[in-house]
């Protein structure tokens, strides 16, 4: 088999956005999985956009966080689709760990879990997005684990996390009890 092909997104309507082209959205898969995949991430992200868009609390922190980003707009916020499912299905009186949680746009999902914890080391605090139930941790997977007692009861959650600072599927693995765990294997990263 060759190299996966490349998804090329265009993201037409945000400011800034108009008429750009974003490369090298690779998951791994081969390219009969891309639209399916698409299709999932997009209409995720749809609906967490309109709920973003609804009402000046979330919007004024999307845009802030937006700015300047040139991998994240309304039709891709991220691997969302994942946390959007499962926000279906984790019980709300969960304590939702977000390990490696980016920007944090899909702790809009759990809005109304007991609590969202998003812990990521790569991004600022202030650049990601905050609930009225969420807390950031700027912090190592590894780090943060090795000081946390856990909420209880929770659910942690380890999606797209690359293994750059240690193995961070171990570690969640390890630290929580009930835990949802993704990341696509390629070649790069077997």
């Amino acid at each position: 088999m060759g190299e996966p092909a490349k998804k090329m997104i265009t993201h037409p309507s945000i400011k800034g956005y108009e008429g750009k082209t974003l490369s090298g959205i690779d998951l791994g898969f081969r390219e009969e999985h891309y639209k399916e995949v698409d299709y999932q991430q997009v209409e995720a992200s749809k609906k967490l956009w309109a709920g973003l868009m609804d009402g000046d609390r979330y919007k004024v922190q999307t845009m802030r966080i937006l700015e300047g980003q040139c991998e994240l707009a309304p039709d891709f916020l991220g691997f969302v689709g994942i946390y959007y499912n499962l926000s279906k299905i984790i019980p709300l009186d969960r304590t939702i760990y977000d390990m490696g949680c980016c920007n944090g746009f899909q702790a809009w999902f759990f809005r109304r879990h007991k609590r969202y914890v998003g812990v990521d080391l790569i991004i600022p605090v202030e650049d990601r997005l905050s609930t009225p139930n969420s807390y950031h941790a700027h912090s190592s997977i590894d780090a943060y684990c090795k000081i946390l007692k856990p909420e209880q009861p929770h659910f942690a959650i380890c999606n797209y996390v690359p293994p750059w600072h240690a193995d961070n599927e171990k570690v969640t693995k390890d630290t929580f009890k009930h835990v949802f765990i993704f990341y696509p294997e390629t070649n790069n990263n077997r």
